[in-house]
């Protein structure tokens, strides 16, 4: 059986994941109510599912963007978005770096 520690810690993380997905209102997004009804059905009192939004429509979202020199001077620019500009930089880097070596080879 899942701690409830580790359940609120699950929670939270799909928590942000949905709302920066559909947005904060859950008249608007149907992922959101679904998720309500998961914090019910985990016994957690609604208090701490509004707290959870309001906590992840606090946290900015951060943009990141790598612009490319590609085959026949083509350009890519591929731009991401998270909370951590550091670490979408540092995924995006390894995963190019993985794309160029299958490319190479």
């Amino acid at each position: 059986m899942i701690s409830k520690t580790r359940a609120a810690e699950q929670l939270m993380a799909k928590m942000k994941r949905v709302v920066r997905a559909g947005g904060p209102d859950p008249k608007f997004n149907k992922d959101l109510v679904q998720l309500q009804l998961e914090y019910r059905n985990a016994n957690f009192p609604d208090e701490t599912f509004q707290r959870a939004l309001k906590n992840a429509q606090l946290q900015p979202v951060k943009t990141a963007k790598l612009t490319l020199l590609g085959p026949c001077g083509s350009v890519f620019i591929i731009e991401s978005e998270g909370l951590s500009q550091k670490k979408l930089l540092e995924f995006l880097t390894a995963s190019l770096d993985k794309v160029l070596l299958l490319l190479k080879a």
